[in-house]
């Protein structure tokens, strides 16, 4: 047995073997879903999260304006055009563009 030739070999492995794993964990990252807040999320409950601004019950916050949209929120960091994006309430997760909650804070 040649040990460099086995070293040599090893390393050509190693190599072959990290440039792989670390091709699937990218494609992997890509292809990774987004995960939306959940209306009944604890956290969207209590702020009268709802995905679509227009069905928000004016009774329970009349506070609320029906132009009101996380897409326009200081909050939302999606991009614009987008269906839905991070929130700064929601670490991890994302908000329907034309969602809305009672932390809205208009952009500048």
């Amino acid at each position: 047995m040649n040990k460099p030739t086995d070293r040599r070999e090893f390393l050509r492995h190693a190599a072959a073997a990290a440039a792989t794993g670390s091709a699937l964990l990218w494609a992997g990252g890509a292809s990774a879903q987004v995960v939306m807040v959940s209306e009944k999320d604890a956290t969207a409950a209590a702020l009268g999260y709802i995905a679509d601004t227009q069905k928000v019950d004016a009774r329970k916050f009349p506070q609320h304006n029906p132009r009101q949209r996380c897409a326009g929120c200081h909050l939302y960091s999606g991009r614009a055009g987008d269906g839905a994006g991070a929130c700064g309430i929601f670490p991890g997760k994302s908000v329907a563009a034309q969602g809305w909650c009672s932390a809205y804070v208009p952009k500048a």
